[in-house]
């Protein structure tokens, strides 16, 4: 059919060459840009995917940004500490050297503790003074200070500590049951009794505890006063104790700490003070039994390690005494013992402080850790309990109590303590950087490979498909414009049927 109004092959043709057109601009634009969806038009759904990944991949990488750095905070931390390490290394040598009355002069231990007191002025620098971007790390900080709510007095508040809290809100509670098979005892045995308070007849035994194992042996008319003061002057070498009890008629034998590790082995050789002659017993310690934060919890002694998913720390409980018990058996030194038979509770509150560390992309408690450095100050590490009055570190200074021309046995104790909050400081960083922060950067980065792959896949020019397109549309474009040409010539051939052409 020939027509001059409507010329519907180029309509036709104009159409399909339009459509190549736009195919070919839209597939040159994903050439040039190098993504499929440079507009939402070109995958509504797709574009919805994509921008959800590339948030979430804008979190992780903030989220493997932040471990890294809470990696190198933690670094300088320790890096610290390990200088710490070093001086308290030296201290201890020191302490010995001091204790060498025999050979040191006056001048020289005054030499050592000038010496000391140097390093104890440096210690305290590095503790003062370790940051990170004006942070301090080392002063106390950074470490998560706690209230305890403690009625009952079982907690040596002073003592406990919260290293990192996890899924927390509210109060810690700590419950004792009252319950005599779960409360901490030392091990403790004890003598037939004496009658007269004198032994009758020669005796030989030997006393092994946590520390050693000495032989004693007593002649006829030794009292059990003066027995009990024998076996205490080798304490240092057993471990044990010895207390006259029932009017000085009795001994008995207990091991210096609490706990299921404590042990006294008594073997009698002759005689029948423990047991009859060539018979050993034997006694253990034993560990409490606690609820902590609605999880039950075997104690070491008096302390207790907590590792939840609410936190982690110390907690190490009072003695207590005959007339207050708390979660531990008492009078040991008096006739009877005084069983923990009433039910006792405690419980932290208004945590606060540490390091807010955010390791995930997600809000919320999963997605952050709190985690507090304890304070490497001299005043609060070294801690050790003479005579009833807590000394530190810091008490090692010339003119102290604990100073080394005063009394370097002392001092060496305390040395010692601090040398193992020192070191237990350092390995529990140590241990958060490598099986906390590490494995979370690992982790992350790989959720970061995976959600970078998927996120490639919706958005990204696959050039091999793309370019195939982009050839035949521009072959289509080609093609399409000269059948535009060749229908425009339908309205000469009507002018050659009208006798025009």
């Amino acid at each position: 059919m020939f027509s001059i109004n409507n010329n519907l092959s180029s309509i036709f043709a104009n159409n399909q060459l339009q459509k190549n057109s736009f195919a070919s601009k839209s597939s040159l634009q994903k050439l040039s840009s190098g993504f499929k969806i440079n507009t939402a038009k070109d995958n509504p759904a797709g574009l919805i995917i994509s921008e959800y990944l590339r948030s979430q991949l804008g979190g992780i990488e903030t989220a493997i940004r932040n471990s890294q750095e809470s990696y190198n905070t933690l670094s300088i931390a320790e890096g610290g500490m390990s200088e710490m390490s070093s001086m308290l290394t030296r201290m201890k040598g020191l302490a010995i050297s001091s204790m060498n009355t025999g050979i040191n002069s006056k001048d020289m231990i005054n030499a050592n503790q000038s010496e000391l007191n140097g390093m104890l002025s440096t210690f305290d620098r590095i503790a003062s003074t370790n940051n990170y971007a004006g942070k301090n790390l080392l002063n106390g900080a950074q470490q998560i200070n706690f209230t305890a709510r403690d009625n009952g007095n079982i907690l040596d508040s002073g003592l406990t500590r919260i290293d990192s809290i996890g899924d927390i809100s509210g109060n810690i509670g700590i419950q004792f049951s009252g319950n005599v098979t779960e409360q901490a005892e030392k091990a403790h045995i004890e003598s037939s009794v004496i009658a007269g308070g004198a032994l009758s007849s020669d005796t030989s035994f030997s006393i092994q505890g946590n520390g050693g194992e000495v032989s004693f042996d007593f002649a006829a008319g030794t009292s059990v006063v003066d027995m009990a003061n024998a076996i205490n002057n080798a304490s240092d070498k057993t471990g044990v104790t010895a207390y006259s009890i029932q009017g000085d008629t009795q001994l008995r034998i207990v091991s210096e700490a609490y706990g299921a590790d404590e042990s006294i082995r008594i073997e009698q050789q002759t005689g029948a003070t423990f047991a009859t002659a060539g018979d050993t017993i034997s006694d253990n310690g034993q560990n409490a039994t606690l609820n902590v934060g609605g999880q039950s919890l075997e104690t070491d002694g008096l302390t207790a390690q907590v590792s939840n998913a609410v936190f982690t720390g110390s907690l190490t409980f009072s003695e207590g005494t005959v007339a207050n018990t708390t979660i531990a058996q008492a009078g040991y030194e008096q006739d009877n013992l005084v069983d923990a038979n009433s039910a006792r509770s405690a419980e932290l509150g208004d945590i606060k402080g540490g390091m807010q560390l955010q390791l995930s992309e997600s809000s919320g408690v999963q997605g952050r850790d709190t985690f507090g450095i304890n304070s490497a100050m001299p005043s609060a590490i070294g801690m050790v309990n003479v005579g009833g009055e807590m000394f530190s570190l810091q008490d090692l200074s010339g003119g102290g109590k604990a100073s080394l021309a005063n009394n370097p046995e002392v001092a060496l104790k305390f040395i010692d303590q601090a040398i193992s909050d020192i070191a237990t400081e350092r390995a529990r960083i140590g241990a958060y950087q490598a099986n906390t922060l590490q494995t979370n950067i690992n982790s992350l980065q790989v959720a970061a490979e995976n959600v970078t792959a998927t996120e490639s896949n919706i958005r990204d020019t696959d050039f091999a498909t793309e370019m195939s397109n982009f050839v035949r549309t521009q072959l289509l474009e080609k093609v399409g414009i000269m059948n535009v040409q060749s229908s425009n010539l339908n309205a000469q051939n009507v002018l050659k049927l009208l006798g025009a052409g």
